[in-house]
């Protein structure tokens, strides 16, 4: 269960929430994709020194992107709820 702030859609403009609904759809994809293939994933962090080895497991990150999986879905299932986590990528996105 999620335990943040919850902003209106109703706030913003028709375009932005459709922007972040799309935004939702491929972090799901992303992470469905991750959890795929496993052990490229396990490579990938740690090539790119975002996870210590002592850190990860395959179990762990298993149950770590099975939980994201989740929670992002249930975001697409309320599209009238934008969280703040989900407006900070999209500027961290729009400025890069």
């Amino acid at each position: 269960m999620e335990i943040a702030a919850k902003i209106l859609a109703h706030h913003f403009d028709a375009g932005l929430v459709q922007k972040i609904h799309n935004l939702r759809a491929s972090r799901v994809q992303a992470a469905r994709l991750m959890l795929s293939n496993l052990e490229e994933t396990t490579t990938q962090l740690l090539k790119r020194g975002m996870v210590d080895s002592s850190e990860v497991t395959p179990e762990g990150l298993r149950a770590e992107l099975t939980d994201r999986i989740n929670q992002l879905s249930s975001r697409l299932d309320k599209p009238e709820t934008i969280y703040p986590d989900e407006i900070a990528l999209l500027i961290e996105m729009l400025n890069d």
